[in-house]
């Protein structure tokens, strides 16, 4: 059957009740779910208009398979859900003379986020270098490929959507294509399946077609020759075409492991950039960030964007997580513009604590800890866990010990792990010479509760 907007927007009374039957709280149905707009189809895709970001995330990662089997239910259709927000709709108006549907269609060739932007991109020190580099992209494609690594949750995701969703609002007209490492290797091995010999020359043609070429987590190529060879071909074609390639590693193209050198000297030949681990500040401004854009006018004191921030320094996508998990909360449980105190976080992240337990055995990284003390002591971390038996360093040394033992009540033999396997009796040592400090020293007491504290 076919569907217009008219005849879908007659059902919509149904397709809500048939929502509402389905959310015990009424609350929740009414604050999230009664108040989106049905904007526009594109295809198979119903779009919705939401208030603000923050209702578009809680619908997407809790409601959004709800929603759409109650449309497909009521319809007896295969209709897929997409939410934006009034500036995501307003950013797909390329110009005057294309209109909303011609640009989702570009964003959906594209296959980019559009909630990754350059303009929601948090720049500070650890990352400006990516940042800088991308943005060059748009004037100028003197450093090509560009390859850039960092660590699970630092950004890369978010630069790669970024540049394709700014290329595009620059030159329409262009080809971008944004693939994951596992959308292209599930891509290659169906074609390598298929009876038809030529499905392989179709995907090399696809990919060399295209005038901007994003990938995503390139180190799971590791170890598939096949898929290796192809790329090898679309990367070599492209580059000589002068098309751009920009790809993302958690290592440096030359740690790549199981990568033939010749590939490895491709990568050489372009731009490597580094996006090192943020600091607490850096992380405090990107939360402050997504607090602006998503905190429902709740009040966030600095104590509390630290210890978010603390605990959530090695990844910013861990960061976000947390954020809407307490945010949430906060919807639910208390009054508008309310205080967020470190006590709403801990019961708003509960379960993402015990998480950490599970994983580390306690409710926070224990390296996080001994981190956090060796950048109070301007201290490198390194010689802190090293044989180093300058006073300074062995002195920060034994408050790590020391808060490990009574924070965390770690038993002794594991801290030493920690210290180049320090066995038992030098961390009791350690452990009873700042317990006897601090009964006589006030500001280390006092340091050692803000530890406490943050963590």
């Amino acid at each position: 059957m076919n569907y217009d907007l008219q005849l879908i927007k007659n059902k919509y009374v149904d397709i809500k009740n048939n929502i509402k039957k389905n959310i015990n709280n009424e609350k929740t149905f009414n604050d999230f779910i009664n108040n989106i707009i049905l904007h526009s189809l594109n295809g198979n895709e119903i779009i919705f208009l939401v208030a603000n970001e923050f209702i578009k995330t809680t619908i997407t990662n809790n409601y959004l398979e709800l929603i759409e089997h109650a449309i497909n239910e009521t319809l007896n259709s295969n209709f897929q859900c997409v939410f934006l927000t009034e500036n995501e709709l307003n950013f797909f108006k390329e110009d005057k003379t294309n209109n909303l549907n011609n640009s989702i269609v570009n964003f959906n060739k594209a296959n980019t986020n559009i909630n990754f932007l350059f303009e929601n991109f948090v720049v500070d020190n650890f990352n400006k270098n990516a940042f800088n580099a991308l943005r060059t992209i748009l004037n100028n494609k003197k450093w090509n490929p560009i390859f850039i690594n960092s660590s699970v949750g630092l950004g890369k995701t978010h630069l790669l959507n970024a540049i394709g969703n700014e290329y595009l609002k620059f030159y329409p007209t262009t080809n971008v294509l944004y693939v994951t490492s596992d959308e292209f290797i599930r891509e290659i091995y169906k074609a390598l399946s298929s009876s038809d010999h030529n499905e392989i020359e179709r995907i090399k043609d696809k990919y060399q077609m295209v005038d901007v070429l994003l990938i995503d987590d390139i180190q799971f190529f590791s170890k598939k020759d096949k898929i290796n060879e192809i790329f090898f071909n679309i990367y070599n074609h492209n580059i000589k075409e002068g098309k751009i390639i920009i790809l993302s590693s958690d290592k440096p193209y030359n740690q790549l492991e199981n990568f033939e050198d010749r590939m490895k000297s491709r990568f050489a030949h372009g731009l490597n950039i580094e996006i090192t681990k943020p600091s607490i500040e850096a992380v405090v401004k990107i939360l402050e960030s997504k607090i602006k854009s998503n905190g429902e006018g709740y009040i966030f004191p600095k104590d509390t964007l630290n210890y978010i921030a603390r605990r959530n320094q090695t990844d910013i996508r861990k960061l976000e997580g947390c954020l809407n998990q307490i945010v949430f909360y906060a919807f639910n449980n208390l009054p508008p513009n309310s205080i967020i105190t470190i006590q709403t976080v801990q019961i708003a992240t509960e379960k993402s604590r015990q998480d950490e337990v599970n994983n580390y055995g306690y409710d926070v990284d224990p390296e996080l800890v001994i981190e956090q003390i060796c950048l109070a002591y301007n201290i490198d971390m390194k010689l802190v866990k090293s044989k180093s038996r300058k006073k300074n360093i062995s002195n920060t040394r034994q408050i790590c010990m020391y808060v490990l033992r009574k924070k965390f009540n770690m038993p002794y033999a594991q801290i030493g792990t920690y210290f180049q396997n320090r066995n038992h009796s030098t961390i009791i040592e350690s452990v009873d010479k700042i317990e006897k400090i601090i009964k006589n020293d006030e500001s280390l007491k006092k340091f050692i509760e803000n530890i406490y504290k943050n963590i």
